[in-house]
């Protein structure tokens, strides 16, 4: 049983991947800015493939009370990005700007499974287990880069910038079932009554939890640039 003021939340999205499957591109050559300057602008779509961990810990020294696990799976996305630099990069010091736009589409997304670890005398021993389908509601990606372009020679340009990233997420568990273990006058004893996954089933029908999660990320970079034909550049950051 989870007592209240003994839980210290960590929330953390690992295991991100942004699969590009249609990048739709539109360049106007010679903005207004004198002639020496392009304003581009794409839009696209793509997959976003991930799982986000809500975790609770009992104590500071990081024992786990309970873990949720929230599935992406090929959420589809669309996406739009802005592009602001000189027409000739490698030819003088200047500025760039970039910024993009990820909208996820709501819908199923995999499962949402919890797991709680509450028998007081063995903090290892797995006690709840329940599983649920996951929609993703909401999934919002904005992404923020300037900085200074620095070219070295005709042939080398040396990028230096920051930015910031905006991620906003939320999610809803449906419908699924749960399996706890006995307890014994209200507390759990995995010794006498343990987990298994043959332990009866609690089914639900509709919602049963819901999630969100808000980032701010601040970031610095710096890259080098060399072109390749006429119309490609290398870039490594």
């Amino acid at each position: 049983m989870i007592k209240s003021g003994q839980m210290i939340y960590i929330h953390n999205i690992k295991n991100i991947a942004l699969v590009w499957v249609l990048v739709i591109s539109s360049l106007i050559p010679k903005a207004v800015f004198g002639g020496d300057y392009v304003f581009s602008m794409a839009t696209g779509a793509g997959l976003l493939n991930g799982v986000s961990e809500e975790i609770v810990y009992l104590d500071k020294n990081n024992t786990v009370l309970s873990r949720l696990s929230w599935e992406m799976n090929s959420l589809y996305y669309l996406s739009a990005l802005l592009n602001y630099a000189p027409a000739d990069k490698f030819k003088k010091t200047d500025i760039f700007i970039d910024i993009s736009f990820k909208f996820g589409l709501s819908g199923l997304t995999g499962t949402m499974e919890d797991r709680d670890w509450q028998d007081e005398g063995n903090r290892n021993a797995l006690t709840n287990f329940s599983t649920h389908d996951n929609y993703t509601k909401n999934a919002f990606i904005l992404d923020c880069d300037a900085g200074f372009l620095l070219p070295l020679s005709p042939l080398l340009l040396l990028k230096l910038g920051g930015g910031f990233s905006y991620m906003a997420f939320s999610w809803k568990a449906e419908d699924g079932y749960s399996q706890y273990a006995k307890t014994i006058n209200g507390y759990y004893n995995t010794a006498v009554n343990p987990w298994s996954p043959s332990l009866p089933k609690t089914y639900f029908s509709g919602p049963v939890i819901s999630y969100s999660q808000n980032w701010i990320i601040a970031s610095s970079g710096i890259s080098l640039s060399v072109p390749v034909l006429s119309f490609f550049t290398f870039e490594l950051g």
